[in-house]
């Protein structure tokens, strides 16, 4: 029996070697897959046309590297937005200049390194995946990922979405990997990976507070289960030193941006100056374009206001809009800014847009339920909860759909143990 019994874990363990092998060379396939349908992409793209955010994030990067100080639109120093992806600009305009690329060869290079960014983004899910969910369904995410238009062509834009979800997706994987390993390392690494994200896009910044909250359930609202080592929700105990680990990793890359605005805006300013307006403009239902909106110099209390008087006034409808109304502009139509012509293929497979939107959610939803899963659909939660107070703009929604492809593949593990089950049966 014993014989047996060392037999069998030889082959479970050449088995779970054999998959480790098999994840590598999937997760490498994905890779490539994706970086040969962005030079598919790429391949005719000669010029980048600027318009919008792209005008500034091209003037802020330009900025950076001639005169060596900070700014958004015009020439003096401010802090309109994050300097995380002007940064990023900069460094791939420098590289550019190195290459002898000027003008828009400089532009394609930032370009270019985006499109490597949705490659890596595409093994960032199937990574994520594998680490809760089992093979083919890991794949399905990924996959559907891979295909998804707007995540193709989001690369050729000059904007935060690319650099700032393959940051998000990175950051996930590593919290994951602390929550499960416990080791300090990842609580530093998860933490600094967490800090880069919020510079790109500030949206993240509240997650700096996940490990104190999960050391405050344990610790003192659900201590009887940790005392008999049979926690439900959480795979491993989170100490007050991953916490201040965690923690300090997230203040260490943000404390140059608070230091820098201190000295040189002479106030206090933990994230940027551009949180107002779009607060301020969701509070408009459903765009009606109110032009008092546009006539104040202190957007931030007339939208405090206007939420009050809307709740006060007519509450169903102001939760309304501030729930399904928002939501519905969120994730009713694809973010794809208008680069798929209509009738083609691409633009059939982007009609399956609510498919994938409401099959995801309800996988997200069931896995609240399972162990494995359940960071991934808080955070999910959380960064669509997150976007509710400020004006609904596909643009906000998109980063959230590698999670939406990631509750697709638990839906279809959770069908495919059903189907199994039955036959069983």
């Amino acid at each position: 029996m014993e014989a047996i019994g060392i037999k069998g874990r030889l082959q479970e363990l050449s088995c779970q070697r054999s998959w480790c092998v098999l994840d590598w060379e999937l997760g490498l396939g994905l890779v490539v897959t994706a970086l040969l349908v962005q030079v598919f992409w790429f391949w005719n793209l000669h010029q980048a046309s600027l318009y919008g955010d792209m005008i500034h994030y091209n003037h802020s990067a330009h900025i950076l590297l001639r005169y060596h100080y900070y700014t958004y639109w015009g020439y003096s120093p401010s802090a309109y937005v994050t300097p995380g992806y002007p940064l990023f600009l900069a460094g791939a305009y420098g590289l550019a200049d190195w290459l002898g690329k000027v003008g828009s060869a400089a532009i394609l290079t930032a370009l270019h390194l985006q499109g490597a960014l949705y490659a890596l983004s595409t093994g960032l899910v199937y990574g994520l995946g594998r680490r809760i969910l089992a093979p083919l369904s890991s794949l399905v995410a990924a996959g559907l990922w891979l295909s998804y238009p707007p995540a193709i062509l989001t690369p050729q834009r000059l904007l935060t979405e690319t650099l700032y979800t393959t940051c998000l997706l990175l950051y996930i994987l590593l919290l994951t990997r602390a929550l499960h390993h416990g080791r300090r390392k990842d609580w530093l690494i998860a933490g600094l990976v967490l800090g880069v994200t919020g510079l790109v896009r500030p949206t993240v910044f509240p997650l700096a507070a996940a490990s104190l909250i999960l050391w405050l359930w344990q610790h003192i609202i659900d201590v009887k289960a940790w005392r008999h080592h049979s926690h439900p929700l959480i795979p491993r105990r989170v100490n007050l030193g991953d916490v201040l680990t965690y923690i300090g990793g997230f203040v260490l890359v943000l404390s140059p941006w608070w230091l820098r605005n201190w000295l040189t805006l002479h106030r206090l300013l933990l994230t940027d100056d551009d949180f107002a307006n779009p607060f301020l403009y969701g509070t408009d239902p459903n765009f009606q374009h109110d032009p008092a909106l546009g006539n104040t110099a202190h957007p931030q209390t007339l939208a405090l206001q206007r939420i009050a008087a809307g709740f006060g006034q007519h509450f169903w409808s102001t939760l309304n809009w501030y729930t399904a109304g928002k939501l519905k502009y969120l994730f009713g139509n694809p973010w794809y800014a208008g680069a798929v012509r209509q009738g083609s293929a691409w633009d059939i497979w982007l009609h399956f847009h609510l498919v994938w939107v409401f099959v995801g959610a309800v996988g997200l939803t069931a896995g609240l339920l399972v162990t494995g899963f359940r960071t991934v659909s808080l955070i999910a939660v959380f960064l669509v909860i997150v976007q509710l107070p400020f004006v609904p703009m596909t643009r906000y929604a998109f980063p959230i759909m590698p999670l939406f492809f990631l509750g697709i593949g638990l839906c279809v593990q959770l069908t495919m143990n059903w189907v199994e089950g039955r036959e069983g049966g």
